[in-house]
């Protein structure tokens, strides 16, 4: 393969030497190649003619003949050292949002891709793999669709006399358009009834959306035994206008934004702030939805590696309660 593209640089050098005048549209239908492949290859013939063979061989740019000493420094220093709030090891994405917030880089030039950050990182052995990468989901629109789950907090210590396993668990609810944190909620007492009475309240304090998205949780959708009858979770939302998108068994990429925030949410405050508490994890809960929406970036192609909040400063409104609806008592 290798060498088929270096003849044909080859063959583009030939017909440059012999007619500059063509266009470069000219030289690319010629050998069936992009537009840009030909301007990226006719500026290298341009800036040394009489170059020799070498000239065809591809040239990767390196991160560091870019970069000076000290953004490498920065760059190093922000990924064995993450900024305050940020509870984990930043990504190339993430460092790029930190760099252009450095005052001691004023001046310097930044890097503006992600692979340049990589390279840097690739070179200091500070990344060893790479991960599959996967295609994108198509997003909805903001404040259409929403996505429950149920996370357990384990660093709760059950009561040895209460529930033996999900001593705390906290119900999150995400915007599957925007990725903003709806909801974050924990109890030691979910179930049916207070799985209903969570949804009323986020219905009061946050407003109704064109379609909630579920897993199968029995807390959700009740028991087998009652048959096709719709459990009262569910009727609540279709009683409010509310389509009820239950996914698959064993399916959890069906409902992969709430997923992917159970993940930042063991990872970035289970895991480091450890509570031991319903209090704690109540208070824990208020400092890591104001930091999810409002301070760190997300890298999701909704946000464009900015924080929520800034990247939907003006999120439109969810729809408004029906004008039979009673407040929840207490």
């Amino acid at each position: 393969m290798e060498a088929d593209w270096r003849a044909d640089r080859a063959r583009l050098r030939e017909l440059y030497q012999e007619n500059n005048h063509r266009g470069i549209r000219d030289f690319a239908t010629t050998l069936k190649r992009s537009v840009g492949w030909v301007v990226k290859w006719l500026k290298r013939f341009r800036a040394d003619p009489d170059a020799d063979d070498s000239v065809l061989d591809r040239q990767r740019s390196q991160a560091s003949s870019c970069l000076s000493q000290p953004v490498m420094t920065t760059i190093l220093d922000i990924r064995d050292n993450p900024p305050d709030n940020l509870q984990r090891t930043p990504g190339p994405k993430a460092i790029l949002y930190y760099l252009s917030k450095d005052p001691n880089l004023e001046g310097e030039y930044l890097p503006r891709a992600a692979s340049t950050v990589y390279r840097v990182l690739k070179e200091a052995g500070r990344i060893l793999t790479r991960g599959r990468l996967r295609e994108p989901l198509e997003r909805p629109d903001p404040m259409t669709l929403w996505e429950l789950d149920f996370t357990d907090v384990g660093t709760v210590v059950p009561d040895p006399e209460g529930k033996k396993a999900h001593a705390v668990e906290t119900l999150n609810v995400v915007d599957a358009g925007t990725s903003i944190l709806v909801g974050c909620t924990s109890r030691e007492d979910f179930n049916a009834e207070t799985a209903l009475l969570e949804g009323v309240e986020l219905v009061q304090r946050a407003g109704l959306v064109a379609a909630v998205r579920i897993d199968r949780d029995p807390r959700f959708v009740g028991c087998p035994q009652q048959g096709d009858f719709p459990s009262a979770f569910v009727r609540f939302w279709l009683c409010l206008g509310v389509r009820v998108i239950i996914c698959d068994p064993r399916r959890p990429q069906d409902k992969p934004f709430v997923e992917r925030l159970n993940g930042t949410y063991q990872r970035e405050f289970v895991e480091v702030k450890r509570p031991t508490t319903l209090a704690e994890t109540q208070e824990g809960n208020k400092q890591f939805e104001q930091h999810y929406n409002e301070e760190r970036p997300h890298q999701g192609t909704a946000c464009n590696n900015q924080p929520r909040s800034r990247r939907f400063p003006t999120c439109p409104p969810c729809r408004r309660r029906p004008r039979w609806w009673i407040p929840m008592a207490g």
